[in-house]
């Protein structure tokens, strides 16, 4: 089985954001969603990724890519407008989030003041717009009659007779974003915004019963998926800042209720489209957003260290190992010809996208490189954590520090080798689907009869190892597991721990099919 490092992954992910960026027109994204949208992801990628990795910027590069922000938020409203290679401008709603994490990314990791100047006019936009009762007044924008708006669908806020109605795709997704920058800035605006964003989608997402609103996924409503995950990463960043328990338990119930349910499978295929299919492939299925499967992991990694849900840390692993990081696309991937008829090209490598099935037909766009580029340096920063009682293993990658080496083998079993580079305590994580009575101990020559365990983890005290090498093998148990199509077809899946090794597809029986048929008349 694949050796993962998480390290590999970011830094080919750091070539496909250059990669992207066209030099004959001024370092724009060209050919992704959209100029705009995609200027501000990259901001907020590219420098979270040099703050973790030794990834750099080309100087070149970042002055074009400042330039390019600047003239696109010179307006009254200092919100990222596009501008197209004809000089048609659109106001797209959708960017609202785009626009603060770009502020935000330059202000926390390049002490940029003109970025701290604009966050705040476009927070004093916000506040403007968002009207007291949760819906973006457009015409309360300083742009408004001079710049036309665009009729995304992710963006629409029509209500319904019960006042529900979905903004997840306008301010829900920019609420992460505001908090961030108050954690940069301290800018009390935001904060008091934050408060007013999180209220508003608390109550829009949650119902009385504390549990997630069906609407959004009901089959005429036109969700998106990153962006109700986008508003729920944002109610969890509320909570955990301010401490509020009814935002974190509103999230928690979010995730072990209804997210594993709705937005996602236990093979991580997670659809682009929540309701209505707009964004189908081939075969009239959902496409599979790897943003999304970000998210998730994400959320379950906040919850798993700032509340404590460690149990969660499995879902974060089971993401990476049978999603993430297997349909980033490598070199090796050139050249390989899609469903579709479209092939694989250069400026793709390093890249995630969507999936066209389940068999990992792929391509990449910008905006969702981006956006896992965003998450992964996060999981990567929490491989190993130190605190006053020694050093946490969460993950069982390959990995390298000043602390520590980390190899990880699977074949029939598993195997993980910690050496440590100065004596300390061992915390290790280990996976809820392995036996306990299948996990052996090492400490150096010495086998370790009866390890001591809290909770989930190994602990491994300072006099116990000294500084032997630490040799860890557990069980890799193996089982298959279906999830079902919408047109009766169901994909198979093999399991060995938590790796989707094989994916099958299973056609749906002609008594299948003519059933429906009898339906359908």
């Amino acid at each position: 089985m694949h050796s993962w490092k998480l390290y590999d992954s970011l830094a080919l992910g750091g070539k496909g954001l250059l990669a992207w960026l066209d030099p004959i027109q001024q370092y724009l994204p060209i050919a992704g969603y959209e100029v705009a949208h995609d200027i501000g992801r990259w901001w907020d990628a590219a420098l979270r990724l040099e703050a973790t990795i030794d990834f750099v910027i080309p100087p070149a590069v970042e002055a074009a890519m400042l330039a390019n922000l600047q003239r696109l938020t010179d307006n009254p409203d200092a919100l990222l407008v596009n501008d197209d290679a004809s000089g048609k401008r659109l106001i797209n709603l959708h960017n609202l989030r785009e626009t603060i994490i770009a502020y935000h990314a330059l202000v926390r990791w390049r002490d940029c003041a003109w970025a701290r100047d604009a966050g705040h006019r476009f927070l004093t936009m916000l506040d403007r717009c968002f009207r007291a009762d949760g819906h973006f007044d457009v015409t309360l924008l300083g742009l408004w009659g001079s710049v036309p708006v665009s009729k995304n669908h992710s963006t629409m806020e029509s209500e319904d007779a019960d006042g529900w109605f979905d903004a997840s795709g306008t301010s829900g997704r920019c609420l992460e974003g505001v908090i961030w920058f108050y954690e940069a800035t301290g800018d009390h605006l935001a904060l008091q915004l934050a408060e007013r964003l999180a209220r508003h989608h608390l109550r829009m997402l949650v119902d009385e019963q504390g549990e997630a609103r069906t609407a959004f996924f009901a089959p005429e409503h036109p969700g998106h998926n990153h962006s109700y995950l986008g508003t729920v990463r944002g109610l969890l960043l509320y909570g955990l800042l301010t401490q509020q328990r009814q935002y974190i338990d509103a999230v928690t119930r979010l995730v072990r209720h209804s997210i594993w349910r709705r937005n996602i499978s236990e093979s991580c295929w997670t659809p682009h489209d929540l309701g209505k299919t707009s964004c189908p492939n081939h075969r009239g299925e959902k496409l599979c957003d790897s943003a999304s499967s970000a998210d998730i992991a994400q959320l379950a990694l906040w919850l798993a260290l700032q509340d404590h849900q460690t149990d969660l840390l499995d879902d974060v692993e089971r993401i990476l190992r049978s999603h993430l990081l297997p349909v980033q696309i490598q070199d090796a991937d050139l050249g390989l010809t899609r469903p579709d008829g479209r092939t694989l090209i250069p400026k793709w490598i390093g890249g995630w996208g969507v999936l066209l099935d389940r068999n990992v037909w792929k391509d990449s766009t910008h905006d969702v490189l981006a956006a896992v580029v965003h998450s992964l340096c996060d999981f990567y920063r929490h491989t190993a954590v130190t605190d006053a009682q020694g050093l946490t293993l969460n993950w069982h990658f390959d990995y390298e520090d000043d602390r520590l080496t980390v190899t990880s083998r699977r074949e029939t079993e598993a195997m993980l080798l910690v050496e440590l580079k100065k004596s300390t305590a061992l915390r290790i994580r280990m996976p809820a689907w392995t036996p306990r009575s299948s996990v052996r101990v090492m400490a150096g020559e010495r086998q370790l009869a009866d390890p001591l365990w809290v909770g989930s983890y190994l602990w491994l005290g300072r006099d116990l190892i000294g500084d032997a090498p630490v040799l860890v093998h557990y069980a890799l148990p193996e089982r298959v597991t279906a999830e079902p199509c919408a047109d009766g077809s169901s994909y198979e899946i093999a399991w060995r721990g938590d790796t989707a090794v094989r994916t099958t597809r299973i056609e749906r029986t002609d008594s299948i099919k003519n059933k429906n048929k009898k339906i359908s008349k």
